[in-house]
């Protein structure tokens, strides 16, 4: 990572992987908000590819998905002494990370109105891993057809459990919202990845 020294290193993206509550994780986060390097430094290394995972997929294997992951990191370093909860740590840090691709994309698109369209602009670098569950691709391909507000849902499951209340606060929409959305998405890519989508 830049500003501390520690760069997050690639690491495939496995998109099918499911994760484990990670023991301690309020006494690091504690740490961490004391300004303990150590414990930032195992943050860093216990999100850096959750957190990549889901920026890549938010901005669709931009090219830049790293540096917006790097940012959303900084931003966690510069707030982390703010948070009320170590408890909803994980919940705020992919709400930073979801800010920080969504800015991202509305950056992207004045880029695209003010500056003079050229070839370059439309090249967007292929993914480096190679994909050998033809099921996983056809889902991949079907995530992006999704709405964007359904499609973050589905990726935000995709690293983890989280309840209606856990993305009601990283979506920042009602839980009531969160839970139609998350309906009509699952519905929809179920459509697609079956073929029954007209």
């Amino acid at each position: 990572m830049r500003s501390s020294g520690h760069r997050m290193r690639h690491r495939p993206l496995n998109t099918a992987m499911r994760h484990e509550p990670v023991p301690d994780l309020a006494a690091t986060v504690e740490r961490a908000q004391a300004g303990d390097p150590a414990a930032i430094r195992t943050i860093i290394e216990l999100y850096q590819g959750r957190v990549g995972r889901f920026v890549r997929s938010m901005l669709r294997d931009d090219s830049e998905w790293e540096d917006v992951a790097q940012a959303a990191f900084v931003k966690m370093l510069l707030g982390i002494e703010r948070l009320q909860s170590v408890d909803i740590f994980e919940s705020w840090l992919f709400r930073i990370a979801r800010n920080s691709s969504l800015d991202h994309l509305r950056r992207r698109k004045w880029r695209r109105i003010f500056i003079p369209w050229e070839p370059r602009h439309d090249r967007v670098t292929p993914p480096v891993r190679e994909v050998e569950d033809q099921r996983l691709a056809h889902v991949e391909r079907a995530l992006i057809q999704l709405p964007a507000a359904q499609r973050e849902l589905i990726l935000l499951m995709r690293e983890n459990d989280w309840s209606y209340g856990d993305l009601a606060r990283i979506t920042g929409v009602s839980a009531t919202a969160v839970k139609s959305r998350l309906f009509r998405a699952r519905l929809r890519l179920r459509a697609l990845t079956s073929g029954d989508e007209q």
